[in-house]
């Protein structure tokens, strides 16, 4: 079996995001190597709303509707009270995905919080 083609930049992502699912995340990332600069890119506007050691996973969530996986999923994992994680990811996309996703609007990434179940945030 051919080993897949990794888009340049992927070890850092890997760096920077928690990626439980990787081998599929990859192959995702792969097939898809213009997401690679942009959750770069998001990094720091991330760290902006919910701290320098926050914990962003990757995942690529199964659509029961159709029945295939379509897009990257960033969640912010948190245990902050739900409103004030909702008002965080409001100020991200004020401040840089909502420009960033009308740059590339067919960009199949999505970013959302997701409670910390685990406890592995530092808030």
């Amino acid at each position: 079996m051919k080993a897949p083609i990794l888009p340049a930049g992927l070890d850092e992502v890997t760096r920077w995001y928690r990626v439980p699912e990787r081998e599929k995340v990859e192959d995702f990332l792969g097939a898809h190597p213009e997401i690679v600069p942009v959750l770069l890119e998001a990094r720091p506007y991330l760290e902006k709303q919910f701290g320098p050691k926050a914990v962003v996973e990757l995942r690529i969530p199964f659509d029961y509707e159709t029945g295939t996986r379509d897009d990257l999923f960033a969640y912010a994992l948190t245990r902050i009270d739900p409103d004030e994680a909702t008002d965080r990811m409001d100020r991200f996309w004020d401040d840089w995905w909502g420009a960033a996703k009308d740059e590339h609007p067919d960009l199949p990434l999505n970013f959302d919080v997701d409670y910390d179940v685990n406890g592995q945030t530092q808030e």
